[in-house]
């Protein structure tokens, strides 16, 4: 078992997921169904929400069985803005279902997080905040709703 963070948040984050979610904290909720994650239209939106879009590549992961979220220990290979350290933890759900992306040891994404203290973050949204790369190519996310337009360049990748 794990003690989960609270996530720290202020000014924009904070309103921008509030009223989305229906939750006042910026904490990602825990398990449940993918519609009771927060929703985004647009890549201008998510960045507002999230405290860094980061290129990951995910080395192991510790589930949780009781509240389906698991902890993805990954290695940072850009980011933006950027995050300190090569190595960190992000929260994200181990089962989605739906059009939620899944996160698969082995395999690299461009994830939209939210910040925690310490090494820990947790994925902003598994539908709208997760997408895979492919051979340095950016794939859409589970919903596709949105390009990453400038950011894939600033993280050194292509769409």
């Amino acid at each position: 078992m794990h003690a989960r963070k609270a996530a720290i948040c202020t000014g924009a984050a904070m309103l921008a997921l509030a009223p989305v979610a229906g939750f006042t904290g910026c904490s990602a909720p825990t398990g449940g169904s993918l519609a009771d994650w927060p929703a985004f239209d647009s890549l201008a939106a998510i960045q507002e929400a999230s405290g860094s879009a980061v290129y990951v590549s995910v080395e192991t992961v510790e589930p949780d069985e009781l509240d389906g979220i698991g902890q993805y220990h990954v290695r940072v290979l850009a980011s933006d803005p950027p995050v300190d350290g090569a190595e960190m933890v992000i929260e994200a759900p181990t089962q989605n279902a739906g059009n939620g992306v899944e996160l698969e040891t082995g395999k690299e994404y461009v994830v939209f997080i939210a910040l925690h203290s310490g090494e820990n973050a947790s994925v902003v949204s598994p539908v709208e905040g997760i997408f895979l790369v492919v051979n340095g190519r950016v794939r859409s996310s589970g919903e596709g709703t949105f390009g990453l337009g400038n950011l894939v360049k600033s993280l050194g990748l292509k769409e």
